[in-house]
């Protein structure tokens, strides 16, 4: 399967495997083997309910902006570790898609609560 930021479930499912449990069960595993993690959806009004697939190794990613777009989720991802590991706040990472596909990149919330939004621009 091609390392893809976009990838979804139903994707892999009817390119693949043809049965999305399956495609599931094998995401789950790829995560607790630290290849990859999902960035969740933001809840609230929310159309877009599939998590982004992001890899740790975001190097493996062939299209630049994607690569880049992974880069910065995994170091999103590093600061919300670190701030709950060293007792801060409870930090999360999302993002956010509406039915229209406009999006935030990404969203971090403090303690369930939006935190701050964060649109990336970088130039192919």
């Amino acid at each position: 399967m091609e390392a893809n930021l976009y990838s979804t479930y139903e994707d892999a499912a009817r390119e693949y495997l043809d049965k999305l449990n399956v495609v599931r069960l094998l995401m789950t595993q790829l995560e607790r083997l630290y290849y990859c993690y999902r960035v969740s959806p933001f809840a609230g009004k929310l159309v877009h309910r599939e998590p982004k697939l992001c890899l740790y190794d975001w190097s493996e990613i062939p299209k630049e902006r994607k690569r880049f777009e992974n880069l910065m989720a995994s170091a999103l991802l590093r600061w919300c570790d670190f701030a709950e590991d060293y007792g801060q706040e409870k930090l999360g990472l999302h993002f956010i898609r509406d039915k229209e596909k406009r999006e935030v990149d990404f969203l971090l919330t403090l303690d369930g609560g939006v935190a701050d939004p964060m649109n990336l621009t970088a130039e192919d």
